[in-house]
């Protein structure tokens, strides 16, 4: 009865033992400069890099960067949703380096990152800042992307959110293809050697579009381009933004059996020598109206667009 009685105990304790265990994760992890990733990743003890907060964060749970430094050796695969966070004041960042990317997004999760810094390594330069690769969900706020190949691009679909954030020195800003929907609010792009903002239709029997109010481009070749190089459709609507010191504004060039449309009100252009540019078979440029143009002149047939 004594040996049974011991047994039932021992079973009743691993009951409960396991799954505790197996959610040993915490919702919250923290990094810094003085971290060592041997620590539990608390406030107290925070790790070093980014690799491995990810490994002991829960899905769905914060990284916290708590003062100034680079928190990645290399890539950094993101495959949980996870919430990515510098602390006001502090410059976190994360450096695409060797040739590779800085940070690379999977399929399947939320990431949102807030005031976070993403660069180049001058010295071992790398290629781009955020590649979602998989149809996921990527919130941006209040952070710096430069200089770079292309500071953002998705092409696997997936939703992405840019707000209060920079792009600049870079040859794109954001790109996306596939079925990918892009939202852009309050951001900057200035010193973009191609295209600010590039709603790519290459891929066939695709739909990617993109929102862009209230923004600044400025000292780039082209702010938004809609294009098609195969039967699929891209389109952009732009409000309230500002375009200087530019070649091109708002573009668009439809071949290859997909369809372009770029639609522009209550814009600005300034200093830009085509603010908008119509061309290919299947491009089309809109205009809403209220548009204040200083000089440049529009290239192409640019039709109105009737109120809903």
């Amino acid at each position: 009865m004594r040996r049974l009685l011991s047994c039932c105990v021992l079973l009743l304790a691993a009951s409960v033992v396991l799954p505790l265990s197996a959610h040993a994760q915490a919702f919250r992890t923290y990094i810094a400069s003085y971290g060592l990733d041997t620590n539990p990743c608390t406030v107290g003890s925070p790790c070093r890099l980014l690799p491995a907060a990810l490994a002991a964060v829960h899905d769905g749970g914060e990284i916290w960067m708590l003062d100034s430094a680079n928190y990645n050796p290399a890539t950094v695969t993101v495959t949980k949703s996870v919430s990515i966070l510098a602390i006001p004041g502090q410059v976190g960042s994360i450096v695409s380096g060797g040739g590779s990317t800085a940070l690379s997004i999977g399929g399947g999760i939320t990431v949102t990152l807030r005031n976070v810094v993403i660069v180049n390594n001058a010295n071992n330069p790398g290629t781009n800042g955020i590649e979602m690769t998989g149809s996921s969900k990527l919130i941006v706020e209040d952070s710096v992307i430069a200089p770079l190949g292309k500071g953002i691009y998705a092409s696997a679909g997936g939703t992405i959110s840019v707000s209060h954030t920079a792009f600049r020195n870079s040859t794109h800003g954001i790109q996306i293809a596939g079925n990918t929907a892009l939202d852009v609010s309050d951001s900057k792009f200035s010193n973009i050697s191609n295209y600010g903002v590039w709603v790519d239709g290459s891929i066939a029997s695709t739909t990617a579009t993109a929102s862009v109010t209230d923004s600044v481009f400025t000292a780039s070749y082209l702010g938004v381009f809609c294009w098609t190089q195969a039967a699929a459709v891209a389109r952009a609507t732009v409000t309230r933004s500002s375009f200087t010191s530019s070649a091109y504004g708002v573009a668009s060039d439809g071949d290859g059996g997909g369809t372009a449309v770029a639609v522009v009100g209550s814009s600005m252009f300034g200093g830009t020598s085509t603010p908008l540019l119509q061309s290919g078979a299947n491009g089309a440029v809109g205009s809403q109206g209220n548009n204040l143009n200083m000089g440049g002149v529009n290239s192409g047939p640019i039709s109105g667009v009737a109120p809903i």
